[in-house]
């Protein structure tokens, strides 16, 4: 073997100690490496399929500065363990926006960690969101982990700390230039209101955007001493009153019984499956009822109890999170408030526990008197998440018999609960093809939730209180999404753009003693118009409430507004640039055919105005000064 020449003993020495002066990063610069890699790979899912901008690449290189600068701080196993723990800090964010993605087709939202202590009651909907595809996602977490455990070198000289203050410094400087050019927009969604969550998260990636959020959310919560929205909300109400209509105060007097379904849509009513009816008691309801074939779930992150804020409030859902856990301390005027003023018993029956969606709170914020949980009937046997519908309804049945009358009565239903199977749910349809699928599942739980519906009426009329009462039934949301399995067996829509009046659409029928006035209203409907329509029948002054929604049976259609800014009217459909539901469109509502934008503009800035208002008097807080006057006059304090 030939000698080696002088200068490469130089070049070996040198070689030496630039391995040792690299080694107490190498791991650190991998990792962030990855981390950008990583923020790269998992974001476009949540980008409404738009391409990955600059501002993106730039945001995830800020934010893999920021880690490392913090980890760098440390040195040997403690480095690792600091590594380990914001690495898995951003993973978990990652995961739980693919879950909540994959379940509602929309981003997360800080708001949401409201919501956290209720996952351990629905973790029977949550595991089967988890995929195979998700482990790389945490094969870097899975690997610091092991090299923290095995760990036993020894303790290298730890990067200066000014050095890595500066890493994380100039991460934070570097990710402020990105958002800079969002800043000034809140992140609220509808047009004229801000930024869409989607554009965010294009433009800054998932971590990004949970950053975006967190402030925008610290913002609305210092927003609540405010009143600046007072003014405008004064002139909205005033604005509202319209003439009575044909059947306002036919009902007076009468009962009210307003039925909830859990995750009731309007695809599985009156579905057909090898024969089989899936909903035989709502369809016979319906012969008798007042029905609404263009009715709509208006709910936002807050699902069951924003629908049972719309329809009991007639306020529309926060723009993230949900009022039931954010503002159960503010002053509303919901319709069992209203009626209790009036002389009725108000009650809400739910067979859950009363600290789930924080009922216990906000009932009486509503108005309700007294709360029946599922510590107050005999809980057996339990589907899913507590009482099964079928012995509920009857126990409910039982109670209402028995309340002093005029009454106010809400009952919520909840067997009909992802997953939508139950060793104590029966299989009561022939599913064919679709057995094993989720929307077969789905078919045969809802099946279930009608033959509560249909216990619950029979009772009902034996012992005469349907007759003497006006009975409300609405869904509450959606219960599978497109992307279930089994979907492609029925009729869902091929093209995203009218997956919005698919998935919306739920079951409305309002049953007036002896089936008076029975028939479809083909109009627009949503959850937000139940209580003002039930208002209107039991002849309530209208000035006596601030309802958003419109009578049904009185007032001229009204657009259908949703919490992401989209909006429903006869003529059009207006999709907002959330990107849920594709990307900004204006559509044809009969034929689903696009049309030029600005047709959509007057409905966009309807659907953007009406969301500003009502979110102003709940977060803040504008119904403690404002006050019903005589008719004809509205007025709140300081303001004649």
């Amino acid at each position: 073997m030939p000698p080696l020449p002088r200068w490469s003993g130089v070049v070996i020495l040198l070689a030496r100690r630039a391995g040792r002066a690299v080694r107490p990063v190498l791991v650190p610069a991998v990792l962030g490496a990855w981390l950008v890699a990583k923020q790269l790979l998992w974001s476009p899912a949540f980008q409404g399929g738009a391409s990955v901008p600059a501002t993106a690449f730039v945001a995830s290189v800020a934010v893999a500065m920021v880690v490392l600068g913090i980890a760098l701080r440390y040195h040997g196993r403690a480095q690792l363990i600091a590594l380990l723990a914001l690495d898995a800090t951003l993973t978990a964010v990652y995961q739980a926006h693919i879950l909540y993605h994959r379940q509602f087709s929309e981003l997360g939202s800080v708001a949401t960690l409201a919501f956290a202590s209720q996952a351990a009651q629905v973790r029977g909907a949550i595991l089967p969101l988890f995929r195979r595809g998700d482990a790389p996602l945490w094969a870097d977490v899975a690997v610091l982990a092991l090299m923290a455990a095995v760990w036993r070198g020894r303790e290298p000289s730890p990067t200066r700390r000014w050095h890595a203050n500066a890493l994380a410094i100039a991460g934070v400087v570097l990710f402020t230039t990105a958002a800079a050019p969002l800043l000034e927009r809140p992140l609220t969604g509808p047009r004229h209101m801000g930024i869409a969550r989607t554009e965010v998260a294009t433009a800054l990636n998932v971590v990004g955007y949970q950053l975006f959020d967190a402030a925008t959310f610290a913002l609305r919560r210092l927003d609540r001493s405010a009143r600046s929205s007072l003014p405008e909300a004064i002139a909205y109400h005033r604005a509202r009153t319209v003439p009575a209509g044909p059947l306002h105060g036919t009902q007076r007097g009468k009962d009210v019984i307003v039925v909830q379904l859990e995750s009731v849509q309007a695809s599985a009513v009156g579905r057909i499956v090898n024969g089989a009816p899936v909903t035989p008691s709502l369809d016979r309801l319906a012969h008798e009822s007042l029905t609404f074939p263009e009715a709509f779930s208006q709910v936002g992150q807050g699902t069951t109890s924003d629908a049972e804020l719309l329809a009991g409030c007639s306020l529309y859902p926060l723009e993230t999170g949900a009022v039931f856990t954010e503002r159960y301390d503010a002053r509303l005027r919901c319709l069992p408030e209203v009626l209790r003023e009036a002389g009725y018993r108000t009650v809400a029956m739910h067979a859950n526990w009363p600290n789930f969606w924080n009922r216990d709170r906000m009932y009486p914020t509503m108005g309700y008197e007294r709360f029946f949980s599922i510590r107050d009937f005999d809980a057996s046997p339990v589907i899913g998440l507590g009482l099964s519908d079928v012995r509920f309804v009857e126990q409910a049945a039982e109670r209402l018999a028995t309340l002093p009358e005029p009454f106010y009565a809400v009952l919520v239903t909840l067997s009909n609960h992802a997953p939508f199977v139950d060793p104590n749910l029966p299989r009561a349809l022939p599913l064919g093809a679709l057995e094993g699928t989720m929307v077969g599942d789905y078919l045969n739980s809802v099946r279930f939730t009608d033959a509560a519906v249909g216990a619950l009426v029979e009772r009902l009329r034996a012992t005469g209180v349907l007759d003497r009462s006006i009975l409300v039934v609405y869904g509450d949301h959606n219960g599978v999404s497109r992307t279930a399995s089994g979907t492609e067996l029925v009729d869902v829509p091929a093209r995203a753009d009218r997956w919005l009046t698919y998935e919306r659409r739920i079951p409305l029928l309002v049953r007036l003693p002896a089936g008076a006035h029975a028939g479809p209203r083909p109009a627009p409907a949503g959850q937000l118009d139940v209580a003002p329509t039930v208002a209107d029948l039991l002849g309530v002054p209208p000035e006596t409430s601030f309802f958003h929604g419109r009578s049904l049976v009185s007032d001229p259609p009204r657009p259908v507004v949703f919490p992401d800014g989209s909006a429903v009217s006869p003529e059009l459909v207006y999709l907002s640039p959330e990107g849920r539901w594709g990307p900004l469109a204006c559509l044809e509502a009969p034929t689903g055919a696009p049309v030029p934008p600005a047709r959509c503009d007057a409905l966009a800035d309807h659907a953007a105005r009406e969301l500003r208002i009502s979110r102003a008097e709940v977060n803040q807080d504008l119904f403690r000064w404002m006050l019903p006057a005589p008719p004809g006059m509205l007025h709140a304090r300081g303001h004649p």
